[in-house]
């Protein structure tokens, strides 16, 4: 199993429940998936205005959806970026004056431009059967390719080993491991945040 298998995994919940949150992939209510949106958009709270932030792993731009219900979208140049094609489609039609880049970044990333934000959004938190060590690959791999389209900050989240169960399934990463990696190659200057009631945490990396 490689990346290629959770991507589709992704697009099947997406034909499965369409632009909604279970179709995003979360399991539990709206306001939880949510939740992830606001403490993705609090790195960029102290930014100046106009900002441009790249959703990384987009989907169907539910982070936009959340942005301007919620009046957060001021000043926020918005781009999306996904694997899946057929996401892609939909944001392009849902929102035709953004830009949204059908990539896989592992393999190329030419033409992708350099933005002030990059938030990655729910991108590490399945694995399905992919093994541990592998999707710590992946994720180390992932995050040292977008680093340098990233100006300002960088943002991901993944499932906390502090939890009362875990999921076979689910990525599962030691704040200890995290954080190392980040110290190490990308930036000692970040935050961790496990403060909002998930079981997940939050890091920003100022660059």
């Amino acid at each position: 199993m490689d990346h290629h298998d959770i991507v589709r995994a992704c697009e099947g919940d997406f034909e499965e429940f369409g632009d909604s949150f279970q179709g995003a992939g979360w399991t539990k209510a709206e306001e939880l998936a949510d939740r992830r949106y606001e403490v993705m958009l609090d790195v960029i709270d102290d930014q100046p205005r106009p900002t441009s932030v790249l959703d990384f792993g987009c989907g169907s731009a539910r982070l936009l959806d959340y942005a301007i219900r919620s009046g957060r979208a001021d000043g926020l140049v918005y781009s999306g970026l996904d694997l899946s094609s057929r996401v892609i489609e939909h944001c392009r039609a849902k929102y035709p004056d953004r830009t949204f880049h059908q990539l896989d970044v592992l393999a190329s990333t030419a033409g992708l431009p350099v933005f002030d934000t990059i938030l990655l959004n729910g991108v590490f938190h399945y694995k399905g059967e992919m093994a541990q060590e592998a999707m710590f690959d992946y994720f180390c791999a992932l995050l040292r390719t977008v680093r340098p389209h990233a100006g300002r900050t960088l943002a991901f989240n993944v499932m906390s080993t502090h939890v009362e169960w875990t999921r076979d399934d689910l990525f599962h990463l030691p704040i200890q491991q995290a954080t190392d990696f980040v110290a190490t190659e990308l930036s000692r200057r970040f935050v961790v945040r496990q403060d909002y009631g998930l079981y997940e945490y939050t890091v920003y990396v100022y660059l």
